[in-house]
């Protein structure tokens, strides 16, 4: 490919860098809520009782979200 001076410039395949980061973050993202609902199961205190419901539910749907995106990632052509 030719930029404007005439010169070769180097080729980038966004689509591959987007396929690799989305598919990056969607595992660090399942790894992190995991840790996330270990932490609120197991470890929050007596200030976060009363937010606890929302804290896991918000966590568990991440979760589901998360597992779907990566299970049914589509191939960009």
């Amino acid at each position: 490919m030719e930029g404007i001076d005439g010169k070769k410039q180097p080729f980038i395949d966004l689509r591959h860098i987007l396929e690799i980061s989305d598919g990056t973050m969607s595992i660090v993202g399942l790894i992190l809520n995991t840790l996330l609902l270990c932490l609120i199961l197991f470890k929050s205190g007596e200030r976060l009782k009363e937010y606890r419901r929302i804290l896991l539910l918000n966590c568990i749907v991440d979760i589901i979200y998360n597992s779907a995106n990566t299970v049914t990632r589509t191939a960009s052509f």
